[in-house]
């Protein structure tokens, strides 16, 4: 299969259902089979075996190349955080491809998170208009409905959609709620 976006424009799939395009390393360029991608990053396979903090260029098509670093690696996947917050017109281009995601508002703010009668604080890492990703203690599993209380308001409700070493991802039942505080700022 061909792996780059094609010259009018649209993005070519990978094999594994994801848009294929080119990422520049040190080790050369490689096919990046992208799975996620937002206005910051993305994420994919990469067959290049790399380090996080690895300065890369991310190339989308002939002539759009995209300044970026390795932000973390789990092989075979791994993330990419762009320089500069992505163009509008690639985000639309790869949305039929790809899982297009919001953008991550990385922050450091204490809370409160509560499930099944237990408590503890959090810490906020990044928040997106559907979801936020959190380090707690409190042992929380994949499915399991929480409250996060971030002020004085009514708590968020959520759901754990992933648990990984005291980090986990939180979607929001009530998105638009998330809207109308000053949280994301």
């Amino acid at each position: 299969m061909d792996t780059r976006m094609t010259m009018d424009g649209k993005a070519v799939a990978s094999d594994d259902g994801g848009a294929l395009v080119m990422v520049e390393s040190p080790l050369g360029a490689q096919p990046f089979a992208l799975h996620s991608l937002s206005a910051d990053g993305a994420t994919g396979r990469l067959a290049a075996s790399l380090v996080s903090g690895v300065p890369v260029s991310v190339l989308f098509g002939a002539d759009r190349r995209v300044p970026a670093r390795i932000r973390w690696v789990r092989p075979p996947m791994l993330g990419i955080g762009f320089d500069a917050p992505l163009a509008a017109d690639l985000l639309a281009v790869y949305a039929r491809t790809c899982t297009v995601r919001a953008a991550r508002h990385r922050m450091a703010r204490v809370v409160s998170v509560s499930s099944g009668g237990s408590a503890d604080s959090a810490v906020i890492r990044n928040m997106s208009r559907g979801g936020m990703m959190i380090e707690t203690a409190l042992p929380l599993a994949l499915g399991q409905l929480v409250d996060i209380a971030m002020d004085s308001d009514a708590p968020l409700a959520g759901q754990v959609r992933w648990a990984r070493n005291g980090r986990v991802g939180i979607e929001l039942i009530a998105a638009a709620a998330i809207q109308s505080r000053a949280a994301i700022g």
